[in-house]
């Protein structure tokens, strides 16, 4: 399963594969197209972990920092967070289950889900630096390769996402399945539910909180919400882009509380219809608005 052919594997796995979707929406229901990318089926692990860490690591900020030294290097806590719940998924997964273990990118949240119910609770876990891999053998070779540790389920370097992006990490198991949510695109102070499960987020986005001043004002830097879904979201992209012409995708990402591929989505909308263009390639590119953006019906 690590390293060997597709064929291979599933003369013992038929069905053998890990799915991902990044899906438009906080919901099924809601998702127009319903997803907007999907992972293509990979050879081995070996492959889906490289694929799948790629994919995700948009999701992460690693921002460069300037030592006492002056010596510059990245902060990759929340990447490495996002890849301690890759690996842990791609080790504890029962892949003898007609469940696939699967990765879902909503607007808010990532989820790590895989077949198998935890060994113990996940306080105890928590508690000790005891692992009990299902698959051992699996487990040490992703030990060889410097991508785990053998000490506990890395249940420390996920709550680094909490830490490092005010976001929560939630971790459920019930009698089949495990699942792992990292909150994106909320503040600290929210709270709610997703699924009917208490202790979740609501789907509420950080454009939308801590905008009002004290005298019931916008606060400056802040984008006021509006309303329509297709239209407010443009709305904030071109306001980003008035401020910022040199603004990335992960940016606005971050910024709207929408995936990059939502983003994307819509930037190509707005090069369909002349709105804006892009002058220049990668950090040196720029954006052009070309002219106002008309919502679709509008007068």
């Amino acid at each position: 399963m690590f390293l060997g052919t597709n064929a291979a594997i599933t003369d013992h796995f038929s069905d053998f594969r890990i799915d991902y979707l990044e899906i438009p929406a906080t919901n099924y229901a809601d998702a127009e197209p319903r997803y907007t990318f999907r992972v293509e089926e990979q050879e081995n692990l070996w492959e889906y972990y490289f694929v799948l860490f790629q994919r995700l690591r948009i999701y992460a900020n690693n921002p460069l920092t300037i030592g006492k030294m002056g010596i510059g290097h990245e902060d990759t806590k929340e990447i490495d967070a996002l890849r301690e719940a890759l690996v842990n998924l791609l080790i504890h997964t029962d892949y003898f289950s007609p469940m696939k273990p699967r990765i879902r990118v909503f607007t808010n949240r990532i989820e790590f889900e895989n077949p198998g119910k935890l060994p113990r609770t996940v306080e105890e876990l928590m508690r000790t630096d005891e692992t009990l891999p299902r698959n051992p053998v699996l487990a040490k070779f992703f030990r060889v390769a410097k991508l785990c540790e053998s000490a506990g389920y890395g249940f420390d370097k996920m709550l680094q996402w909490k830490k490092q992006t005010g976001n929560e990490v939630l971790f459920e198991t019930t009698i089949d399945k495990t699942k792992f949510t990292f909150m994106i695109g909320t503040t600290k102070a929210e709270s709610g539910t997703i699924d009917g499960k208490s202790g979740m987020i609501e789907d509420k986005r950080c454009m939308e909180s801590g905008m009002i001043n004290d005298e019931g004002g916008i606060k400056s830097g802040t984008i006021p919400p509006k309303s329509g879904m297709k239209g407010g979201t443009i709305n904030k992209i071109l306001l980003l882009i008035e401020n910022d012409n040199t603004i990335s995708l992960t940016h606005l990402s971050k910024e709207i509380g929408i995936n990059r591929s939502a983003i994307q989505k819509h930037i190509d909308n707005l090069k369909d219809k002349g709105t804006i263009r892009r002058d220049g390639a990668g950090k040196g590119g720029k954006w052009v608005i070309m002219k106002p953006y008309v919502e679709q019906g509008a007068n």
